[in-house]
């Protein structure tokens, strides 16, 4: 679809001032090789369009038909429809984005940088990338971009103070982990490993990353190409007039997180020295049921290197055959992701558990996904928390594996797995944490 309305044929005769139609109906000449916003509303007219086709075509005929079939009906709707409404919307939407920020850029660049990490939580970043992509191709620049990288390296800053001030030597070496990963643009071990699980560093890394994008602003930093990563490996993105105030404004934003941190100091989590009961008192063990039917397999089989590198936690994955997850302990729902594929519980014996269905599901921002509890709500073994459309998900791309974490591990002695390669009904006893 994008040939098509970028084929040099088709621009020549759009940009000859003709009068053009397709069977009768006028097609507007409109500029398509510097906007992506006209591409974005086709291809979501054209998910449609091939659903339909592929339900109606024989199953013989489809590998020919189907593509073929969607080009012939998407790409004449799109040039005398979609097409002009998406440059006219991709237009103003970068006037609108470029006009906040040259009249307030200041104001603009702190609060949208102190505020990205909340945006990225909720999974809404997705929604600016097309703007992202629109200010580079048209305008040349884009200040949206600068803004997440300011996000980013707050969250590594935080968890820099994080290692700096705890004196749990397993959390240290954590600590250093994530934020080292979050300098190089992955920052999710960071947020939701160590920033958000101790809330004030979290909070140090809004205001650090506020801190930078008021340095940004004064100084006026854009992104000038698409670098492919928010971290240190992607600072290609501000090669231009700016650069060295990007790379000035990445270093006070680092910093800045971590001084705030620091001083605002956290409750530390506890050594395994600190936890561990007085001789002679027994150790309770508590088993951890399992939340779903289906395979269970290591982490270390799960794509993705947070879990599979036990950056969270330890735990097991679960390849469900049914799309129901129910409480694996008795306990108090403490966190309900607002994109609803994943599930955080305190057991009543203390016991932090995340269940996490699928692999970058987030991505999905809760479609598919059905939430039965709300934080607070107790649970007991067997109730319903989450259901979801595994046929949905599957084909929408992403795999349904799930972890299953205990984040406090750094309290347990030893957390082993009852079953490790077989089969798991709903209920059965999954891990025993002691």
């Amino acid at each position: 679809i994008g040939a098509a309305i970028l084929h040099p044929d088709l621009t020549a005769l759009l940009g000859s001032g003709k009068s053009i139609s397709f069977v009768g109906l006028p097609i507007t000449a409109a500029t398509y090789s510097s906007t992506v916003i006209p591409i974005l509303l086709a291809i979501w007219i054209a998910s449609y369009v091939e659903k339909w086709i592929d339900r109606v075509t024989p199953t013989s005929l489809k590998m020919i038909f189907v593509p073929t079939l969607t080009l012939l009906v998407v790409v004449p709707v799109t040039l005398i429809t979609v097409g002009p409404l998406g440059a006219i919307a991709g237009n103003y939407l970068s006037i609108g984005v470029n006009g906040l920020f040259e009249n307030a850029g200041l104001i603009t660049m702190v609060l949208l940088a102190g505020t990205f990490s909340l945006i990225i939580m909720t999974g809404m970043h997705y929604a600016f990338i097309p703007v992202m992509f629109n200010n580079i191709t048209q305008n040349g620049y884009d200040y949206l971009i600068p803004a997440m990288f300011l996000a980013n390296m707050g969250q590594a800053g935080a968890s820099f103070a994080v290692f700096l001030r705890s004196r749990n030597k397993k959390f240290k070496s954590l600590s250093l982990t994530t934020s080292i990963t979050a300098l190089m643009g992955i920052t999710e071990p960071a947020m939701y490993g160590v920033n958000m699980r101790l809330k004030k560093p979290f909070v140090s890394a809004l205001l650090g990353a506020a801190v930078g994008g008021a340095f940004y602003g004064i100084t006026g930093v854009a992104a000038y190409i698409i670098g492919g990563n928010v971290g240190l490996p992607g600072i290609t993105t501000f090669i231009g007039p700016t650069f060295i105030q990007a790379m000035i404004g990445i270093v006070i934003t680092f910093f800045a997180a971590t001084i705030i941190a620091y001083l605002l100091g956290f409750e530390d989590i506890p050594s395994e020295e600190d936890d561990a009961p007085a001789k002679g008192d027994a150790a309770a063990e508590e088993i951890i049921h399992s939340p779903l039917k289906g395979e269970v397999k290591a982490l270390s089989e799960v794509d993705d290197a947070t879990f599979s590198g036990e950056v969270m936690g330890k735990g097991v994955a679960i390849e469900p055959v049914e799309g129901e997850a129910v409480s694996p302990v008795s306990g108090t729902i403490t966190t309900v992701f607002q994109t609803k594929h994943a599930i955080g519980i305190t057991s009543d014996n203390g016991a932090e558990i995340i269940i996490h269905i699928g692999i970058d599901t987030v991505k999905l921002n809760g479609e598919h996904f059905t939430v039965h509890v709300k934080e607070g709500d107790a649970v007991s073994p067997g109730d319903l928390l989450v259901s979801f459309d595994m046929e949905a998900i599957k084909k929408a791309g992403y795999q349904l594996i799930t972890p299953i974490i205990v984040t406090n591990t750094d309290r347990y002695e030893s957390i082993k797995p009852v079953k490790t390669t077989e089969n798991v009904n709903l209920k059965e006893a999954l891990l025993v944490l002691s």
